[in-house]
């Protein structure tokens, strides 16, 4: 995914969201959708699977990559619906709390220091483990604008 990181003198930067980009996603964005949901139903999960990369594009000015910067990113989490217990279905009706998937989205955010002086090329990897994902870990790559 190919994102561009806020200016240092923002204040609070805006975080970028992991699904944010699906047309940049690599692996594919159904692929990291699937694996993505495998963590949190438990379904359809290959016994030989390994944790993979999924990989962050981020762009950063001169200035802030002389400086420094976070890059917070919004890591999307999925548990269970209580109202349905994860059926979907609170009889005889959809369940109006998830819409019927069973799951409730959370987002929580994984913040990226980067410290001052940072190279292009550089690159930055973080276990996705807190946020109940253990079969993908997150790899930032870090470019430096021309200008």
């Amino acid at each position: 995914m190919r994102h561009r990181a806020h200016q240092v003198d923002l204040g609070i930067p805006h975080p970028e969201s992991l699904l944010g980009h699906p047309q940049d996603t690599k692996p594919s964005f159904e692929a990291f959708f699937e694996r993505l949901t495998r963590n949190f139903t438990g379904e359809d999960v290959p016994k030989g699977e390994h944790p993979e990369s999924l990989t962050l594009d981020v762009l950063l000015s001169p200035l802030e990559a002389l400086a420094g910067c976070a890059l917070p990113i919004e890591v999307p989490r999925f548990h269970r619906c209580p109202q349905c217990s994860g059926s979907g279905d609170v009889l005889p009706f959809r369940c109006a709390g998830c819409g019927g998937s069973g799951q409730i989205e959370e987002v929580r955010e994984l913040v990226i220091e980067v410290p001052p002086g940072v190279r292009s090329g550089t690159i930055f990897e973080a276990p996705l483990d807190l946020f109940g994902i253990s079969n993908l870990y997150l790899r930032v790559h870090i470019s430096i604008s021309a200008r």
